[in-house]
C-alpha cells in the first residue's frame, strides 16, 4: 500500500478494504476487477492506484488485515482459562466474524487452492502462527494444571483443534464445508450452531482426555 492510504481516516481506509474484500471473496481474486471493486468502494478507479500500485497489493493489504481480525479474535481470551471454556468462545467468535465479515472467511478458503499458492507462499505462515500459538499456550497451561494429561502430545493436539476451528469456519461460509460438518454428525438437515459447537467440543474433550472438575 502506498502513504496516501495511510493517510486516510480510518474508517474510510476500513470502508475501502471492506468493499475490497467483499468482491475478491465473491469472485475470486483473479475474476475480481478493479473497476468493480472501486464501484463498491465508491471510489474512482485512479483513486484507487493513489492508494495501491496494483491488485496484487490490495490484495496483499486485505490478507494482513484479516490476519489482524483473527489476532483480535485470540487476544479476547486469555489463554489461562479451560480448554472448552476458551475454545467455546473461539468457536463463538468466529460464528460472530461470520456473520459480519464472512468474506474474509471466503478469502482465505481460496488461499487454499493451487491457483493461489503464490500468496500462500507469502502469508499463511504468518497466518497460522496466530492460531497455533494460542493454542499452544492453552494447552500446555491446561497440562501444567492437570486439566489434560501429560501424555497428550501438544503439538498434534493443537493441529487437530486448529483444524476443527478452520473447517468450522469454512462451514460458515461454504455449501460444501457446511454439509460435510452435517455428513459427520449424522445429520440429515441442518442443525443450529450451538449444537454444531457442541458436538465439536465433545469430540475434542475425548481426543484430548480432558478430566472433568
Amino acid at each position: 500500500m502506498k502513504e496516501t492510504f495511510l493517510k486516510l481516516a480510518e474508517d474510510k481506509r476500513l470502508f475501502i478494504l471492506n468493499a475490497a474484500a467483499e468482491i475478491f471473496a465473491r469472485d475470486g481474486y483473479h475474476q475480481a476487477g478493479i473497476s468493480e471493486i472501486c464501484k463498491n468502494a465508491g471510489i474512482s478507479n485512479g483513486a484507487l492506484y493513489k492508494y495501491f500500485s496494483n491488485k496484487e497489493a490490495l490484495f496483499l493489504t486485505i490478507l494482513d488485515f484479516g490476519i489482524d481480525m483473527v489476532r483480535g479474535l485470540y487476544r479476547q481470551f486469555p489463554a489461562t482459562g479451560s480448554v472448552p471454556e476458551t475454545l467455546n468462545k473461539i468457536f463463538t467468535g468466529i460464528r460472530t466474524m461470520a456473520q459480519q465479515k464472512g468474506f474474509v472467511i471466503s478469502i482465505y478458503l481460496d488461499l487454499g487452492t493451487c491457483a493461489m499458492n503464490r500468496f500462500a507462499q507469502e502469508k499463511s505462515d504468518e497466518l497460522e502462527r496466530v492460531g497455533r500459538d494460542f493454542l499452544t499456550e492453552l494447552l500446555e497451561n491446561a497440562r501444567s494444571r492437570g486439566e489434560i494429561p501429560t501424555t497428550v502430545d501438544i503439538a498434534s493436539a493443537v493441529y487437530f483443534i486448529d483444524n476443527l476451528i478452520i473447517l468450522y469456519s469454512y462451514s460458515m461460509v461454504s455449501e460444501h464445508h457446511r454439509r460435510r460438518l452435517l455428513v459427520f454428525m449424522n445429520e440429515k438437515n441442518d442443525v443450529s450452531d450451538k449444537k454444531k459447537i457442541e458436538f465439536m467440543l465433545q469430540n475434542l474433550k475425548d481426543i484430548l482426555r480432558l478430566k472433568e472438575k
